[in-house]
């Protein structure tokens, strides 16, 4: 038997056995920590199965031989990652994966007036491509205003040409069709063809209106005083009270380099042009065409030049590269006369009405139908004499006279 003091003792610890068998955290902490045991125990039998390590011996815990990773030398990606995919069917395993890198990014799609515009960035590494909205540039005019604003009625328009060496600079005044063009104090009366260069009526769909009011276009094709196409780049128009204020745009000359065009616009509506009349007379045709006008001239028709004094003459024939190949001389009135009735003969009897003064050339174009003959113009010197006639043939063949040295030809 127990003593008593002894039987006390096994009482309590007989209770404290009971209170832990029966507590419920207990319980709870030791389903935990078997859970943790067994989840423990299938991730090993799992990479001890398929990880990339080999098992001791070459032989994994299943008997099955290890799984190497051949990598795909393409990159595979999503919108933010990148990563080089294994190739073995049915293996999710991954190399290299990483963020994209993305480059500064290129106007792919350029922002217009009331239209977004897009930039795409691609990926320095896997060269993948996102991309992103420029924001719509500010509405412009409508394309009637904008036609408007080019009417150049009445106005001034003053250029500077930058860099080059003579730092040229001139103006024109503009009163309707007529255009007074002034070069260092030297006047001259030409027509609109000369204002291709800021006409930019119909190329609205190539500027934009930007945020500080200026229209801008990066290239646009004129025609250039009706001689050929011209391409101006970084074109920028300025407004000022709903007028032209400016022009600017640079244009290329190819081995001379690109030379930088300033236009500034002002007098508009003040601008008066006194042009004088330009259209061919009857009687300044029958005046160029007077045999008393052809005592002493020079003539060059083709490769042969003409000096004639009275019936004397000296005709110098020139080769392509414009060596005299033959001279001849002497007296006779027979060569001037062939040469001025072949003149005649194709301008003399013509209407003086169907001819159209051309300002920029300082000649005249005959607008009438002429058997063989698709163009024909005409042009005179200050004193009225005969100056050129030039002939272009249904052929492409072409014939040109030119008259000079009135009244001071001299003969060896």
């Amino acid at each position: 038997m127990l003593a008593f003091s002894e039987a006390l003792e096994y009482n309590a610890i007989s209770a404290e056995k009971a209170k832990y068998k029966h507590d419920p955290e207990r319980k709870l902490l030791m389903k935990k920590l078997l859970i943790a045991l067994i989840s423990a125990i299938l991730v090993l039998m799992l990479f001890g199965c398929n990880g990339d390590k080999p098992a001791q011996d070459g032989i994994d815990n299943g008997g099955t031989p290890p799984h190497t990773h051949t990598f795909a030398a393409d990159w595979t990606a999503d919108s933010k990652d990148h990563w080089k995919a294994c190739t073995t069917e049915g293996c999710t395993g991954v190399s290299e994966k990483s963020a994209h890198s993305f480059g500064e990014g290129e106007v792919t799609v350029p922002a217009q007036s009331g239209k977004e515009g897009e930039m795409t960035y691609t990926c320095t590494v896997c060269s993948a491509a996102k991309r992103e909205s420029i924001p719509a540039l500010p509405a412009k005019m409508s394309e009637a205003d904008w036609q408007a604003l080019f009417a150049f009625e009445n106005v001034r328009i003053d250029c500077a040409v930058l860099d080059t060496e003579m730092g040229e600079s001139y103006y024109y005044l503009v009163d309707g069709e007529d255009v007074l063009e002034v070069w260092d104090d030297e006047k001259s009366y030409t027509d609109r063809s000369v204002l291709a260069e800021v006409d930019f009526s119909a190329s609205y769909e190539l500027f934009n209106l930007g945020d500080d009011g200026a229209y801008t276009a990066a290239s646009v094709t004129v025609n250039y005083m009706d001689i050929m196409e011209v391409e101006l780049t970084d074109v920028i128009v300025t407004l000022a009270d709903g007028k032209i204020a400016s022009v600017t745009y640079a244009m290329d000359f190819g081995a001379l380099g690109s030379v930088d065009y300033v236009y500034t616009f002002s007098l508009w509506g003040e601008v008066e042009v006194d042009a004088p009349d330009t259209s061919l007379s009857a009687e300044a045709l029958e005046y160029a065409l007077a045999r008393e006008r052809f005592e002493n001239f020079t003539l060059d028709v083709d490769m042969v030049t003409y000096m004639f004094n009275g019936d004397s003459y000296v005709q110098i024939t020139y080769d392509e590269n414009y060596e005299v190949v033959d001279t001849d001389s002497g007296t006779s009135s027979a060569i001037k006369e062939s040469v001025l009735d072949a003149v005649r003969s194709l301008i003399s009897d013509l209407n003086v009405s169907d001819f159209e003064y051309n300002a920029l050339f300082g000649e005249y174009s005959y607008l009438g139908e002429l058997d063989g003959i698709s163009e024909l113009t005409v042009s005179f010197d200050e004193e009225g004499n005969l100056s050129t006639v030039y002939v272009l043939a249904e052929d492409e063949s072409v014939i040109s006279y030119w008259f000079y040295d009135y009244g001071t030809t001299v003969l060896e």
